[in-house]
Formats: C-alpha cells, sequence, structure tokens
C-alpha cells in the first residue's frame, strides 16, 4: 500500500460512498455547491458507462478517499468514428489531495482501458493541471468539441503510439452529459447528503471564464 492507500474496483455497495467522495471534492469548486455526485449517479445508468474503469482509492482503514469513472465515447469524422474512453468525474477527498492519489487512478485505469482495446482517452479538464500526466490540447490531433469548435479544455492522450492518429473529427460524448440538471432535481437528490454551506469562490470565478477559450480553427 504505497502512500497510504490502495486502488481496487468500485462495488456496487460503494456506489453510495463514492457519491459523498465526488460531492466532497467538488464542493463549491465550480458552483456554490455542487452537481457532480448527481452527475456520477446518472452516469451509472447510462449505457455509455464503464464499470471495468469504476476504481477507488481505499486508505489503510478501507474508507474511499478517491474515485474514478469512465464512460465510452465516439470521435465522429468524416471517415467513420472512433471510439474512445473519457474519465469524469474524478475526485479525491481534501484532505487526500495532492498526494498521488488522483495521478494513481488515472494511471491504473489508463493501463486498464489500454487493455480493453481503446487507443485514447479524451476527457474536459484543466490543462494546467492534465498537461502533467500527458495530455495535450486536443486540437493537436484535430478533435474538436461537439460543435466542432476546438477548446483548450478539451484534452487527449494516446494510449498507445499514434493511438489518435486519424482519429480527426468532433468529440461526441454520452447523452448523460447533455442532459439539464435542474435545480428542483438537485436540490432534492442533494437532501439525502449531509448539509453542507454553498459559498462563491475564486476558482467559480475562473470556472466561468472558460467558455471564452475557445481556440482558432488554423
Amino acid at each position: 500500500m504505497d502512500g497510504g492507500f490502495a486502488l481496487r474496483p468500485t462495488r456496487p455497495r460503494d456506489w453510495r460512498q463514492t457519491e459523498v467522495v465526488v460531492r466532497e471534492a467538488f464542493w463549491n469548486t465550480y458552483q456554490p455547491g455542487c452537481c457532480e455526485h448527481l452527475l456520477l449517479h446518472r452516469l451509472r445508468q447510462s449505457s455509455a458507462y464503464l464499470p471495468a474503469l469504476d476504481l477507488v482509492a481505499v486508505d489503510r482503514d478501507g474508507q474511499i478517499v478517491g474515485h474514478i469513472a469512465y464512460t465510452r465515447s465516439q470521435i465522429a469524422g468524416a471517415h467513420g468514428s472512433t471510439a474512445v474512453a473519457t474519465f469524469g468525474p474524478i475526485s479525491v477527498l481534501p484532505g487526500w489531495q495532492r498526494q498521488g492519489v488522483g495521478r494513481a487512478l488515472i494511471r491504473r485505469t489508463e493501463a486498464l482501458a489500454a487493455g480493453m482495446g481503446y487507443r485514447g482517452i479524451v476527457i474536459t479538464g484543466d490543462d494546467a493541471i492534465y498537461s502533467r500526466l500527458g495530455y495535450q490540447v486536443s486540437k493537436v490531433f484535430g478533435i474538436a468539441m461537439a460543435d466542432g469548435r476546438y477548446h483548450a479544455a478539451l484534452l487527449a492522450r494516446e494510449l498507445v503510439p499514434g493511438g489518435l492518429s486519424g482519429a480527426r473529427g468532433r468529440l461526441i460524448q454520452a447523452p448523460v452529459f447533455d442532459q439539464p440538471i435542474e435545480p428542483r432535481q438537485l436540490q432534492d437528490f442533494d437532501a439525502a447528503f449531509a448539509p453542507k454551506k454553498k459559498a462563491v469562490t475564486p476558482t467559480q470565478q475562473r470556472y466561468q471564464q472558460n467558455p471564452s477559450r475557445y481556440l482558432p480553427d488554423d
């Protein structure tokens, strides 16, 4: 157990606790409160959900301190589509952040995804964080958002050399990511969790600038 934690597959009986971990990790990060725990709940009901890539990190007492989930996405190009894996949400409890948990979850699942035949991973995330793990702005591979535009937060990594060569096109994610989360739905779902105080934070202001980070086509 390196670093005081170990990785293992997520079991159905872990699902609720992983939602708690996601909620703790994302609370007040991108909005007052968060919606990622509801997104994870929905994701697991999606046909695009990849249970073999759903992993948790546990401490020495077996308590879940980190989690990662994946869905199957498609890169729709002029000559057909290419299947890729997409992770998110990935979460680590605040007290365990910056201790290698997230990196370990990503590296382990990258190897598993490669073993399943996936040649690349495409995600949306902070390039300042994921570039340290070898992820590049997806424009390098000719992969655009679903609207055909390139964005600085759309990132990709090949799992095998040349794995994304020729995969030019638009990323089509699982429909669950396009389903709106209505305030009342979130409120009702969140009511089953321990109360937490919502607040406005600097990270929310930074996140609100993301729509302006579209990249030129050339």
